[in-house]
């Protein structure tokens, strides 16, 4: 059976600033800059399991009927989905783990440098109200 995870883009509501995590872990994402997310407990949904994790890891409540799935990525390990939420909350993120929660404005080109590889062209799709769409990631795993 595959681990399911989730993946949470975080953005106030005029798309203007997103709340992202700096990872310490796993390895090969240490010091990146990276959604909210983490596994999926036994008897959630995705979007439930967004409302979990974003509450653990910044201390504030989306709803899991404000998460929107815009992307997935799938291999035979692991099925990754990651959400979209447009909530003004998320300006008041915190750091409530080991792991650093930092709001940054969508243009700011931290994002580029220091984001996970593919987060700019994710943060593209997320930030297109328009698309209902569900954009398939490649499923190559790092080293």
């Amino acid at each position: 059976m595959k681990t399911g995870y989730v993946v949470g883009l975080a953005f106030n509501r005029a798309a203007t600033h997103i709340t992202l995590i700096r990872k310490n872990r796993p390895d090969w994402m240490a010091g990146q800059l990276n959604g909210s997310g983490g596994k999926i407990e036994f008897g959630e949904t995705g979007p439930q399991a967004m409302e979990r994790e974003f509450l653990e890891e910044t201390g504030v409540i989306i709803p899991a009927a404000a998460w929107q799935l815009c992307a997935l990525r799938e291999d035979e390990l692991a099925r990754v989905e990651i959400y979209r939420c447009f909530d003004d909350a998320i300006m008041q993120a915190r750091t409530m783990t080991d792991e650093t929660v930092e709001v940054y404005a969508t243009d700011d080109d931290r994002l580029v440098r220091e984001g996970i590889k593919g987060l700019p062209m994710l943060l593209a799709h997320a930030l297109n109200r328009n698309s209902n769409g569900i954009l398939k990631l490649e499923t190559a795993r790092p080293k």
